[in-house]
């Protein structure tokens, strides 16, 4: 009879709507973990990472601005310098234009590499533009009662003028930080042991979901979500709402109501993928996955924040390295790692 060979495995099919979007670079040579914000004229804003690789003593963050709805971006002004490995911002700006900008510090290199111990107590600071981003203040430690440390991440969201939403993390879990005076002062709570890089959303001045990412091998974390009632003092008990390698997420409340979850997907073929819910996020619509970015030649991409344009149409911020269509150089010159723009119709959600 011969001898018969077999391989087999399920695979995704990804089905064209034929509708087209726009890709944009918005910096190069860097742009890891971009966080992007809307002033009240529409300026748009990113903070990104540059100046080393995913983890390295040289990182230091950046911050570049478009006012033409996302179709070019300023340099990336370097903004926060002057520590070993800064990394991880929390980003916004609110109805009264303060930006506010966290972020941490990781001192924890030997010889240069990357060397976690239990000696290991990584600083956390935070800092205020009133200018648009021109001037900051000098850089604040921000210390929270009960958290010896904890690294910021995502958003900075404004529930009601004056009230303010952070997400952060350590080792033990995910954490909502909260500011009744504008960023001057936080308090932290526990949302939930064992996940980390978390995104908030305040569908209400008392009730909000999150999405958190699983302390797991990137290949096996997925995202799980968590809802408060009572303005995120208390929270359901964690339900997944993606597979695996799809993380981080990002969440934004469309003005048509309904709320958008990007997120990164880390698994080939290696992008950003956005789904919606009409239900609160009761419920996703994951047999209608957008896919936004399917062409990144490794699993190091993703960390998506989107933001909803004047005109309707959603605008999304990701790193990426290099691209093996539309975002390159020639055949000759790969790009390299780079924060992303894509614009398209919040109609392509639905089709």
């Amino acid at each position: 009879m011969g001898t018969y060979f077999k391989l087999k495995t399920k695979v995704e099919v990804l089905v064209s709507s034929g509708k087209s979007a726009e890709r944009f670079v918005v910096t190069s040579l860097g742009g890891y973990f971009p966080v992007i914000a809307q002033a009240p004229d529409g300026t748009l804003a990113v903070v990104a990472r540059d100046g080393d690789i995913h983890i390295g003593q040289r990182g230091r963050l950046g911050l570049t601005v478009s006012h033409d709805r996302g179709e070019s971006w300023s340099h990336l002004i370097p903004i926060a310098y002057e520590r070993v490995d800064i990394r991880n911002p929390a980003f916004g700006i609110t109805s009264t234009n303060r930006w506010i900008l966290a972020y941490i510090s990781y001192d924890c290199y030997e010889n240069g590499f990357w060397r976690v111990t239990e000696k290991t107590s990584p600083l956390t600071f935070i800092r205020y533009s009133s200018d648009q981003g021109q001037n900051w203040s000098e850089p604040i430690k921000l210390c929270v009662t009960g958290l010896k440390w904890f690294s910021p991440y995502g958003k900075i969201i404004e529930v009601e003028k004056g009230m303010l939403l952070m997400c952060g993390y350590n080792h033990i879990g995910a954490y909502l930080l909260r500011s009744s005076d504008d960023g001057k002062t936080w308090e932290g709570s526990l949302i939930s042991e064992g996940f980390n890089e978390t995104a908030i959303l305040a569908l209400s001045a008392r009730r909000f979901i999150a999405v958190m990412r699983r302390n797991a091998a990137m290949s096996e974390a997925e995202l799980w979500q968590v809802e408060s009632k009572d303005g995120g003092y208390t929270w359901s008990k964690p339900r997944r709402i993606t597979g695996p390698a799809e993380h981080p997420g990002d969440l934004l409340l469309l003005r048509s109501g309904d709320v958008l979850l990007s997120f990164g997907h880390r698994r080939p073929p290696y992008g950003v993928r956005a789904v919606i819910s009409e239900d609160g996020g009761k419920s996703w619509r994951s047999e209608r996955t957008l896919v936004l970015i399917s062409d990144c030649s490794t699993w190091d991409v993703g960390y998506p924040s989107s933001v909803q344009l004047p005109d309707g149409s959603i605008y999304t911020v990701y790193y990426a390295h290099d691209s093996m269509g539309a975002i390159k150089q020639g055949d000759n010159y790969p790009i390299g790692v780079y924060a992303g723009g894509i614009r398209y119709q919040e109609e392509l959600l639905y089709s």
